[in-house]
């Protein structure tokens, strides 16, 4: 990467992290893992945006299902 670049295209942006014990984050974050592999970068923003933007419950909510 030359200096000339702008900062945002040199610094690789940062992915959501998945939520423990989340099954959709989990299965996820594994196909944005597996797009990585191949090169598939928009296969990797399509899983970082559902990793980022399904619902989750409150601890609170979750605690008192048992």
């Amino acid at each position: 990467m030359s200096g000339s670049e702008p900062l945002a295209a040199r610094v690789p942006a940062l992915e959501p992290v998945p939520v423990e014990g989340c099954a959709i984050c989990g299965a996820a974050s594994n196909g944005r893992d597996r797009r990585r592999h191949r090169g598939d970068i928009s296969g990797v923003r399509q899983y970082s945006a559902l990793v980022e933007q399904h619902p989750h419950r409150s601890t609170a909510q979750q605690d008192g299902d048992q």
